[in-house]
């Protein structure tokens, strides 16, 4: 089932051009935290290795990941989430399928709260359309919520209603 989920995932990002056909696509595999970060580990080394070729190119690669939320049970987790965060910010799309209300909220919390130098002024947004989108929209710097015909708890809580 959840290799379905990650294809339909990456199959929006095509579309909506998140992700581009030169992308290398990285899947975040795992089904305990010990995979998970052997995972992690095996994928920035990929990215170091590919990044190393292309220089000799001239090429600036760049990178998808794509983790579905039972992977990121365990990324998320405090012995794992600064190696996650290190391999997402090596990406320029990071897309996250099937998580809980409170994944997208902890996402959102360890973006907005990394500092990769002391001037750093992180600012997230976050948009969502429905009520498990709330506690992503009340992370974010940013909040907007897309409201559909009938009225939306996340609206309620966005800085940016969008009726």
């Amino acid at each position: 089932k959840q290799w379905y989920q990650r294809r339909v995932a990456i199959t929006v990002g095509y579309s909506c051009k998140l992700i581009k056909q030169t992308m290398e696509v990285l899947i975040l595999e795992g089904e305990q935290l010990d995979e998970v970060k052997h995972d992690i580990t095996d994928l920035r080394n990929r990215i170091s290795d590919i990044k190393k070729i292309a220089k000799k190119q001239s090429i600036e690669p760049e990178f998808a990941l794509v983790a579905t939320g039972a992977v990121l049970h365990f990324a998320l987790d405090e012995s794992l989430k600064e190696d996650f965060l290190e391999l997402a910010l090596e990406c320029s799309a990071v897309i996250c399928c099937r998580v809980t209300p409170l994944q997208k909220a902890l996402v959102v919390r360890l973006v907005k709260e990394q500092k990769v130098d002391p001037d750093d002024n992180n600012i997230t947004l976050a948009i969502g359309d429905g009520a498990n989108d709330v506690s992503m929209i009340r992370e974010a710097h940013i909040g907007v919520g897309i409201s559909k015909k009938e009225k939306s708890t996340d609206c309620d809580s966005a800085l940016i209603p969008l009726l």
